[in-house]
């Protein structure tokens, strides 16, 4: 998802309405606002799920083939 998609879902709904993200270990939290942060693309291999597809731009290559890094909006829990 970039920026223009995320707003395009944004004006879907009031904007008065609450913004929340997943809990660690179940529940929900509110989203705190965005920021921006480096990451490199695709460094975890797929029966890592659970670490997320993306990391740091200081993670190493490890199982990438690819390992480009990117500016993205980070929504912190």
């Amino acid at each position: 998802m970039n920026v223009q998609q995320l707003i395009e879902e944004l004006q879907k709904y009031p904007p008065e309405m609450r913004v929340i993200v997943e809990g660690y270990e179940g529940g929900y939290s509110d989203c705190k606002p965005p920021e921006s942060t480096r990451i490199r693309l695709n460094v975890h291999a797929r029966d890592k799920w659970y670490y997320g597809r993306h990391g740091r731009e200081s993670y190493p290559l490890g199982d990438n083939t690819d390992g480009a890094i990117e500016t993205a909006l980070l929504l912190p829990r």
